[in-house]
Order: C-alpha cells, then sequence, then structure tokens
C-alpha cells in the first residue's frame, strides 16, 4: 500500500512538473518554427558575406538584413539595440510576399552621447501595421512576430563624435595651439 501511494505521488509530481515545463517553455517552443524562410545579416547589399555571429565595427557599420519566404501584408522591421530599445523601423506597407530586405546605418546613431547603445542588436521582422514593441520582450510577446536575428555590434560601430566633426574639432584645437604659442612668442622676443 505504501509503495503504491508512493508511485501515485511520484507519478503526480512528474505530470506536474511535465506541464509546469510546457507552459514555462511554451512560448519558445511555439516561436522555433519562423515564418520566414531566412532572415540574416550581411556586411554588403549583395548578400553574399553572411555576418550571423559577427561584428559590425567602424569598418563595417552597414547593416543589410535579407530575408526569403516572407508573407505578404503589412510588414515592418525593428531594430533593437544593447538596450533592448527600439531604435529604427523601417515599414513595408501592403507588401507582395517573397525576399524582404532591410538596412540599419549604424552610424546614424552617433552623437555625444550615443543614441543607441552597443551590444548585442536584433533585427525583428512583423507581420503588422501597428507600432512596434519599445523593447525585445515586448516584441517576443508579440504574436505578428516572424522571425528576428541577432547581431554584435561593437561601440567603435556608433561613433560618440562623427568623423567630419572630430576632424573640424582637431583642426581647431591644433590652431588654438599654434595661435597660443606664436602670441607667447612674440612676447617673448620683445
Amino acid at each position: 500500500m505504501k509503495q503504491k501511494l508512493h508511485k501515485t505521488i511520484s507519478m503526480v509530481m512528474g505530470v506536474a512538473l511535465g506541464m509546469a515545463l510546457m507552459v514555462a517553455f511554451l512560448p519558445q517552443l511555439v516561436w522555433a518554427s519562423p515564418d520566414l524562410t531566412t532572415w540574416k545579416s550581411y556586411d554588403a547589399d549583395n548578400y553574399t558575406t553572411e555576418h550571423e555571429c559577427s561584428f559590425f565595427s567602424d569598418g563595417t557599420n552597414h547593416v543589410y538584413m535579407h530575408g526569403t519566404g516572407c508573407p505578404s501584408g503589412d510588414i515592418k522591421v525593428g531594430y533593437y539595440d544593447g538596450n533592448d530599445t527600439l531604435v529604427e523601423t523601417d515599414t513595408y506597407t501592403a507588401f507582395g510576399g517573397g525576399n524582404l530586405s532591410s538596412e540599419c546605418l549604424l552610424t546614424d546613431f552617433a552623437g555625444s552621447p550615443p543614441t543607441a547603445a552597443y551590444g548585442s542588436w536584433r533585427a525583428m521582422v512583423f507581420n503588422q501595421s501597428e507600432a512596434l514593441p519599445g523593447t525585445v520582450g515586448g516584441a517576443y510577446a508579440d504574436p505578428d512576430l516572424l522571425d528576428d536575428d541577432g547581431f554584435w555590434v561593437e561601440l567603435s560601430a556608433i561613433p560618440e563624435f562623427p568623423t567630419v566633426i572630430a576632424g573640424i574639432g582637431v583642426a581647431g584645437l591644433c590652431f588654438g595651439i599654434y595661435y597660443w604659442m606664436r602670441k607667447k612668442r612674440l612676447k617673448f622676443k620683445m
């Protein structure tokens, strides 16, 4: 009798644990089958050099995304930065289906401080016309999420100062030092 009760309790606990795991991981299991055939990051618009699990830096600061097998409808691509925050959206109204391409120029977020964070970025595709979720967590909970791809963005891909502004600043600093030295030298000779 005692052994039968022990087996029954073990079976009930096993079923309860299995159901708890199923409920906990059901969103990931449902998400495991994307609606796009492919959705990957590239470093050129010819889509030959895949940049998956790679780094984007100052030499490759233009992210090209390309996917095949995209359904028709109102499609949006959201780019989420290293803080898991939506920073850019591409909209394709009445998309006909098939191949989908999108791009994100990382230097657009340059500034002091930069307007986007470096780190693990995500490019997520949605089949919807309304505004995209503001965070990656909200995006994964969105039933209209079709697919996503992750890539790493280094800090050098999002410069604090754009090259032109940095060049002007360095030239101004050099002129200031030259002027100061010249003025000081003229006072010394007199």
